[in-house]
This record gives C-alpha cells, sequence and structure tokens, in this order.
C-alpha cells in the first residue's frame, strides 16, 4: 500500500512538472521578447541596400570647345540613355559602371549672304536660285556613339530631407564613336542634306565627367536620381588636323 502511494505521487509530479514546461514553452512562443517586437516593426530603407540598378534618361546640352576650330559652333540638344549599377560598400561611397548610347555634338553658324527669311539655298519659282546657306543656325554636327561611364559616387549617410540624400560622382568616361552627320536642315523643302563625315574624327576617346544632385526615395522600394551632370572629352576629336577642339555635354 505505501509502494502504491509513493509511484502515485511520483506519478502526479512528473505529470506535473511536465505540464510546467509545456506550459513555459507556449508562453515563449505567444509572447515575443521586446527587441524581436521592435525588429518586425521595422520598415527596410532603400538606401540601405548595398546594391542597385536601373536606367538613366539623359537630356544634355552640346558643343565643341577649343583653339583654332574649323567652324563656329552652339550649342544643341543630345539626348541618350543607359543601364547603369552602382555598389555601396558603406553608405556614403559607392562605385557605379554603366553601358549606353549618347548623342554628342554641336551646331554650326554660317555667314549670312542670302539676307532673307528663308535659310537654305532655295529656287524661287520668279527669280531663280536664291543664294548660299545664311546664319540661321540649320546646320548640325551629329556625333552617335557607345560610352561605358565608370564613377566614384558620394552620398549623404543621413537624409538632408525627409527621403531625399545629396549625391554626386566623379569619374571617366569611354566613348566610342559610330556615325558622325554633317546635317543642313531644309525648312522650305522639309529634306535634309546629309555629309557623313564619320573618318574626319577620333573613333575611341576618353572623357571625364562630374555629375551632382538628390536621391529620392520612392516608396521604400526604388530610388529616383535627378543629377546635373558636365562631361568632355579630354584630348583632341579631330582624327584629319582640322584644329583642336573637345566634346562638351552638360
Amino acid at each position: 500500500m505505501k509502494n502504491s502511494i509513493v509511484a502515485c505521487m511520483l506519478l502526479c509530479l512528473m505529470l506535473a512538472t511536465q505540464f510546467t514546461y509545456a506550459q513555459e514553452k507556449k508562453e515563449v512562443k505567444k509572447y515575443p521578447t521586446k527587441e524581436e517586437i521592435l525588429n518586425e516593426g521595422k520598415i527596410a530603407n532603400v538606401f540601405n541596400d548595398k546594391f542597385r540598378w536601373g536606367f538613366s534618361y539623359n537630356f544634355l546640352w552640346g558643343t565643341i570647345v577649343g583653339d583654332d576650330l574649323p567652324e563656329d559652333y552652339f550649342v544643341k540638344p543630345n539626348a541618350g540613355f543607359n543601364v547603369r549599377a552602382e555598389y555601396y560598400p558603406v553608405s556614403f561611397i559607392g562605385i557605379g559602371a554603366g553601358f549606353g548610347y549618347q548623342q554628342r555634338g554641336a551646331g554650326i553658324y554660317n555667314e549670312d549672304k542670302t539676307g532673307g527669311g528663308f535659310s537654305h539655298p532655295w529656287v524661287d519659282p520668279i527669280f531663280g536660285d536664291r543664294g548660299d546657306p545664311d546664319s540661321t543656325e540649320l546646320e548640325r554636327l551629329r556625333f552617335k556613339t557607345w560610352e561605358l561611364p565608370v564613377t566614384i559616387i558620394f552620398r549623404t549617410p543621413k537624409d538632408v530631407f525627409k527621403d531625399i540624400r545629396l549625391s554626386g560622382a566623379v569619374g571617366i568616361t569611354w566613348i566610342h564613336t559610330t556615325l558622325v552627320n554633317n546635317t543642313f536642315m531644309d525648312i522650305v523643302g522639309g529634306m535634309h542634306d546629309n555629309e557623313y563625315v564619320t573618318d574626319q574624327y577620333l573613333k575611341n576617346m576618353l572623357g571625364y565627367q562630374a555629375s551632382v544632385g538628390v536621391d529620392i526615395n520612392a516608396g521604400d522600394a526604388n530610388v529616383f536620381q535627378v543629377h546635373l551632370v558636365y562631361n568632355k572629352t579630354m584630348k583632341n576629336i579631330y582624327g584629319a588636323g582640322q584644329g583642336d577642339g573637345r566634346l562638351v555635354n552638360f
């Protein structure tokens, strides 16, 4: 009888211990720690990403600058696009690289020999030939290039305004010219006179570039970047000794 009582007491003690242990496990699972609660409430910040990639659209103005130039140049619009990737080993310094298509070139002034409102050699049905090209800024020198920029990126480690950080970049650009077209736009006839002069210019060049602007947190999913850009070739662009010029885009 005494042994039976002892056995029952031991069995009850074991069952009570197991129940208490199960309850403790259940309680720990049901009530997470303070750190776990805080971590679950944190929203990921896109600026913390070390790697990102995307597309850029470039709307730039360009011209040719230098000494002893063969023409009198003025600025013209140059569009382009590229694919870019950036890696940030630390929050405020990164490395960027890209590849894309970019227009370059300049407009060309011509001496006003006509003196009238029309801007290209044209034939009047009554008076006949009305003369030579004038200075109404219709001649264009257009470069089509593929470019590979490599830059060092600087960015403020904290927001300067909510979800906005200042950023800038400096680096070099490899430039490969595929085509150079000298075009005269005929606004009277609606046709363009094209002269391909690719062989008069270097096909492979290096340029340096700098940019500054803002990075905007777009919904903690993407970064929208707006930058002012300056880009200039390092050496003379002419391949036939016409002068000493540099391509500039800004």
